[in-house]
């Protein structure tokens, strides 16, 4: 397919072997792009990892990867991350510490893995307050001080446990088997406490140069409320189970998957089908390709997925579901040089329960409702349209290169029930660019643009964000086979831009460490 050979310069899975990754933080306190140096080839025998970096901001991060035991039939691995902010821009803290162990069993035939881990995430809400902290203000029943309708620090402890089975393609490619079932679970010091277990089977057949197959998964949610506040209700517990069966025609110049999925839950929508039909056509034998896909989602929205895209959510309630019956896309993918891609598409999507986050309030008998520093979801169905362009180049490994934009447009629903696309840009432009300077050095540069975001207002008006401007630059250093050096500098332009309303990132930060192999 086209995909296959369009050069990647997005993060992915590290090879802790072969690549020295900088601090990449899920969280939003600074958004960081990954830079990966390659290291001498005569490494690759080295299986052992750590890396440690400080910055300001008291910025700390350590990982530690451990091969406990290594066989040619299975092994045993540690893994050990941290990554903090302990002293940012108005007080803001952020860190977030990982451990986890895989057991690895391969087989002739496929391989049986099973894995564990726990993780911590602590940060404080440092967003603007609208009363005075040790003011006391007069409520129904008495008086409260101003600091109480506010959330301080937030503690928030998650675990899992995995174990499944993935068949490697037989000599012919007939078939292909993959099943697992997971556990996670999800506490904060305050708000609900979830488990979710995950249930996954996937089955593929090849019949001549197409195939079929067929996806089965089933998430099973409880909800405890031993940290929840008073003033709110426990989630019930629910199951969704989607059924997902396909087929692909898979020819020379052109392949047509023709599916559906079918989500079945017994909370929100009980029936919430959505089609899978995507495929593509070769205009111009490596040179023009035209696809299309006419898709959908249903998306349970769990807390630990809301928390690594806004850990100052209301952890007191789940977000609603949210199903997209409809996403329609299609585009061009145009390759004029071997190693340049160019990606033109348009998307539509429309999206039942739409969530956008707004600042949460409490009520107050005397001010009546005032801005707590939390965020809450509002819903309405929407429609989104977007526009994207994105080109791509990679020269031999040593000068890579993505340039994105995106426009965005939301409307329909938005306009009849008085909303807007809170939070949301209506301009996203990125370009990073990566550099690698005899067989020792490497630089790269970032830089990320986002315009249009609008916050509502406890009132009801709303106020417009100002633009992210976010500008980053990396050096790398190998001293040899198993050091090397990194230093990374973000936001240097020192905009202390809102990524949420009333939370402003730090300015210009930097951070500098090792990595060893061994």
């Amino acid at each position: 397919l086209p995909s296959i050979k369009e050069p990647v310069l997005k993060p992915t899975e590290v090879k802790y072997s072969d690549y020295s990754v900088a601090l990449d933080p899920e969280y939003k306190v600074r958004q960081l792009d990954a830079a990966r140096l390659k290291i001498p080839e005569n490494n690759q025998d080295k299986k052992g990892f750590l890396r440690l970096g400080f910055g300001n901001y008291l910025g700390t991060l350590g990982d530690l990867v451990l091969p406990i035991i290594q066989k040619p039939k299975y092994g045993l691995d540690l893994n050990v991350n941290h990554k903090g902010i302990f002293d940012g821009h108005d007080g803001n803290q952020h860190h977030k510490s990982d451990a986890s162990i895989n057991f690895d069993r391969f087989f002739k035939e496929g391989k049986l893995f099973v894995n564990g881990g726990y993780s911590y995430r602590g940060f404080n809400y440092y967003g603007e307050n609208k009363l005075f902290k040790d003011t006391l203000y007069s409520i129904e029943n008495g008086t409260m001080k101003g600091k109480d309708f506010f959330y301080g620090n937030m503690g928030i402890h998650t675990w899992s446990a995995a174990a499944g089975y993935k068949s490697y393609p037989d000599n012919d490619l007939v078939n292909s088997l993959s099943a697992s079932i997971a556990y996670d679970g999800f506490m904060p010091n305050e708000g609900l406490t979830q488990h979710r277990i995950n249930t996954n089977i996937a089955y593929k057949r090849s019949v001549t140069s197409d195939n079929w197959g067929v996806g089965f998964n089933m998430q099973n949610y409880i909800f405890g409320d031993k940290n929840l506040d008073q003033t709110y209700s426990k989630e019930e517990g629910f199951t969704l189970v989607n059924f997902n069966p396909y087929y692909q025609f898979m020819r020379d110049r052109w392949d047509l998957r023709l599916g559906v999925n079918l989500n079945i839950s017994t909370s929100g929508r009980a029936f919430a089908p959505t089609p899978d039909v995507k495929g593509t056509v070769t205009i111009v034998r490596n040179t023009l390709f035209f696809y299309a896909g006419l898709e959908g989602d249903y998306n349970t929205n769990s807390m630990s997925d809301m928390v690594d895209m806004c850990h100052y959510i209301n952890l007191n309630e789940k977000v609603k579901s949210t199903w997209t019956p409809l996403d329609l896309k299609a585009g061009f993918k145009i390759k004029i040089l071997y190693n340049l891609l160019t990606d033109l598409s348009i998307e539509y999507r429309m999206i039942k329960d739409q969530y956008f986050l707004v600042s949460d309030s409490a009520n107050n008998a005397a001010l009546g409702k005032v801005a707590t520093n939390v965020f809450t979801p509002i819903y309405t169905d929407a429609n989104v349209f977007t526009a994207n362009f994105r080109t791509t180049y990679d020269y031999n490994n040593i000068l890579n290169f993505l340039l994105s934009a995106k426009y965005h447009k939301w409307y329909a629903d938005l306009e009849k029930d008085d909303m807007k696309a809170y939070n949301m840009p209506n301009f996203e432009f990125n370009f990073a660019t990566m550099l690698k300077m005899g067989k020792h050095m490497a630089a790269d540069l970032g830089l990320y643009i986002a315009t249009g975001r609008e916050a509502l207002r406890v009132d009801g008006t709303t106020r417009k964000l100002s633009p992210i401007y976010d500008l980053n630059l990396g050096f790398y250093y190998n001293y040899n086979s198993k050091l090397s050096l990194f230093l990374k500098l973000n936001n240097i332009l020192h905009r202390h831009y809102e990524q949420w309303y009333c939370y402003e990132v730090n300015g210009i930060n930097g951070l500098v460490g090792l990595t060893y192999s061994f």
